[in-house]
């Protein structure tokens, strides 16, 4: 895979200068991203090529599934990871971030933070979430440049802003540029008392978090349920997170774009097994 300059650099000093002008920090951080990305050289990006299903997730058995794309480690130290994800032709997707702690023998991520790139190298969205406070910042882009803006806690929307056609900024009510789960809270009430541990599952230990992703139209009705990690997990856990969502009556609310217009797309839950 070849990291091309012409592509990261297409579009971002557009998206650099307005960044400085509204979020400092950003674009700093986004230059230096940029920089250090074309200062890698294909030789050091093959080093540590993992290949990702649809969804983003690992891939272990390359002969069951197809990869989608590539993620590739640029730095990794005692606490740091920084890393590149790539698709099948070598177009830059998304470079992420992650801080970790080492508590009881075991590293636990305490941020991490994505930024997402267009097939055109515009910035789509960037993605900073923290665990300590549980909080994760969402912001959106339309051609490169920033219109929106939401805090999320514990899953939660809690405040946000979006442009209006004047260019002035207006609160949101709720995060509209992603797909959501309607009546969310009832949702998980219904799967905490629903849901069943399967036997043999406990008798063996298995632990782990099934994720699912409803592919859904413009409408938001619903076309399609898939495994997003089943490589992660064990099928027993797998079957029993199918059961119980498939007997729920699920229903969406399409992500929008700047304008409002409803979008289709794919609004993945965690299923979580823990013992």
């Amino acid at each position: 895979m070849n990291l091309s300059t012409e592509t990261l650099y297409s579009s971002a000093p557009r998206a650099l200068m307005y960044l400085g002008k509204t979020r400092p920090w950003l674009a700093c951080l986004t230059g230096i991203w940029l920089v250090s990305l074309v200062f890698c050289t294909p030789t050091q990006a093959q080093k540590k090529s993992t290949p990702l299903n649809a969804h983003g997730f690992e891939i272990k058995n390359t002969k069951k599934y197809t990869a989608c794309s590539f993620r590739t480690t640029l730095i990794e130290s005692d606490g740091y990871l920084k890393t590149a994800v790539y698709d099948t032709l070598g177009q830059l997707k998304s470079v992420s971030e992650c801080w970790s702690t080492k508590r009881k023998k075991e590293w636990v991520t305490e941020r991490d933070l994505t930024i997402r790139f267009t097939s055109e190298g515009d910035t789509a969205s960037v993605s900073d979430h923290t665990l300590a406070g549980k909080s994760d910042r969402l912001l959106f882009y339309e051609d490169g440049l920033l219109f929106a803006e939401a805090i999320m806690y514990n899953g939660k929307f809690k405040e946000g802003w979006q442009l209006n056609d004047d260019g002035d900024r207006i609160p949101m009510d709720e995060v509209r540029q992603i797909p959501r789960l309607s009546q969310q809270e009832i949702f998980y009430r219904y799967l905490a008392k629903e849901i069943r541990y399967p036997k043999e599952a406990r008798q063996k230990g298995l632990v782990g978090v099934v994720y699912l992703a409803f592919d859904m139209d413009d409408s938001g009705r619903l076309r399609s349920i898939e495994v997003a990690n089943p490589e992660a997990v064990d099928p027993i856990l797998i079957e029993e997170a199918l059961r119980v969502v498939s007997a729920y009556p699920l229903t969406f609310e399409p992500m929008e774009d700047r304008y409002g217009n409803p979008k289709e797309g794919i609004l993945r839950l965690p299923i979580r097994f823990a013992l």
